[in-house]
């Protein structure tokens, strides 16, 4: 997908889950946003997860 100047790729689900990235186009929904609410959507998932100390293919409630 062409970035515009000041524009960047949202993607949901979310690229840091295990239901993200998949085949484009057949499993999620992609956007261009501006990069500065970009950055800031990371920031604040980022803070969610280190609070909730979810942490990258642990495993929890049987799943990964």
């Amino acid at each position: 997908m062409p970035r515009p100047k000041g524009k960047q790729c949202d993607e949901y689900p979310l690229a840091s889950t295990t239901e993200g990235g998949g085949i484009i186009g057949k499993t999620q929904s992609r956007k261009m946003i501006a990069t500065d609410h970009n950055r800031q959507g990371g920031t604040q998932l980022a803070t969610f997860y280190n609070t909730h100390r979810i942490i990258p293919g642990e495993v929890r409630g049987g799943q990964v």
